[in-house]
C-alpha cells in the first residue's frame, strides 16, 4: 500500500474532513513516526472517548500534535455506581466533559438537596448562577 493509499484510508476514517492538503502534508511527516494501524486505532479511541462538548480537531492538528499517543481515561466503575455530587459536576465542566445527566438535572438535584443561604459555610449556586455564601 502506498503512502497515498494510506492517507486516503486515514482521511476516510477521520471524523472531521477539513483542509485535506494540510492533512496530507502532516500525514507524510506523521507516518515516519508511527504506523497507519496505530493511527486508525487511535482515531477509534478518539471518537469513542472525546467529550461531546468539544469539536474534533482538524486532521492536520491531530497529526501534528501526535495525538495517536493520547491517553484517554474511562470513568472508573465505582464512580458510576454512586450518586453524583456537585464536585463531580464541577469537575466535568472544568475538564470539558458533558455528563449524561446534564446541567439542568444537576442543578435540580443540588438545589433540592441544599438551598442557597444555608448556615453551613458552603458556597452555593443559586438560580442564574449567582454565588451565595453561608452566614458566618
Amino acid at each position: 500500500m502506498s503512502h497515498e493509499d494510506d492517507f486516503n484510508l486515514f482521511w476516510r476514517t477521520y471524523p472531521r474532513r477539513i483542509s485535506k492538503g494540510s492533512a496530507r502534508t502532516a500525514f507524510e511527516k506523521a507516518i515516519r513516526k508511527t504506523t497507519l494501524d496505530a493511527m486508525l486505532q487511535a482515531i477509534a479511541d478518539y471518537i469513542r472517548f472525546k467529550p461531546e462538548r468539544i469539536d474534533f480537531k482538524h486532521p492536520a492538528t491531530w497529526l501534528n500534535g501526535e495525538c495517536w499517543d493520547d491517553e484517554w481515561q474511562t470513568v472508573p466503575k465505582e464512580v458510576t455506581n454512586r450518586k453524583r455530587t456537585i464536585v463531580d459536576a464541577a469537575r466535568d465542566r472544568f475538564n470539558g466533559r458533558h455528563s449524561g445527566a446534564g446541567s439542568d438535572a444537576d442543578a435540580q438535584q443540588f438545589s433540592a438537596d441544599r438551598r442557597p443561604g444555608c448556615d453551613d459555610g458552603y458556597l452555593r449556586l443559586g438560580d442564574g448562577g449567582t454565588v451565595f455564601r453561608g452566614h458566618h
